[in-house]
């Protein structure tokens, strides 16, 4: 027990304020200017610029593309969510609907990502639906790399 004491000591005295390096206030600080740089950068940016851009946000039944649709809808942006199951993009679509600041109609696309030939008619569907895309958001899982020929 006192050996596992004394080893204890030695490594938390590693860690002192006494010893050259950032110390307890130090780290405070940084944390502190990082923070205060966030809110700089995210005040400073201009969300406006994103009224009446098309969106495509995919894998967005669920979860964190759910809430990236949300985001989008909110900011005024015209939005197409895609997943594998229509009754959850049914909710989010209504969703968006709620949120959005402008009257715009929010479509549901149902395709399975993972095969190139459906993330192709995604894409060619969402151009149909909003007139072109101006953002797109991939946010599913695929074990096969996404390349720019499967998506034009």
């Amino acid at each position: 027990m006192d050996t596992l004491r004394m080893v204890y000591e030695r490594r938390t005295s590693q860690y002192s304020s006494s010893k050259p390096g950032f110390g307890m206030l130090g780290k405070i600080g940084a944390v502190l200017i990082g923070l205060c740089l966030g809110l700089w950068y995210f005040q400073d940016s201009n969300l406006d610029s994103l009224k009446g851009k098309r969106v495509l946000v995919t894998g967005a039944s669920t979860g964190i593309g759910e809430q990236l649709a949300y985001q989008y809808a909110s900011l005024g942006c015209r939005v197409v969510v895609t997943s594998r199951r229509l009754e959850a993009l049914t909710k989010v679509t209504k969703r968006c609907g709620d949120l959005s600041p402008r009257n715009y109609t929010h479509h549901a696309v149902v395709g399975d990502m993972e095969n190139m030939t459906s993330a192709k008619q995604v894409i060619e569907q969402t151009v149909s639906l909003l007139g072109g895309l101006d953002i797109l958001v991939l946010n599913h899982i695929t074990s096969q790399p996404i390349t720019p020929s499967y998506l034009c």
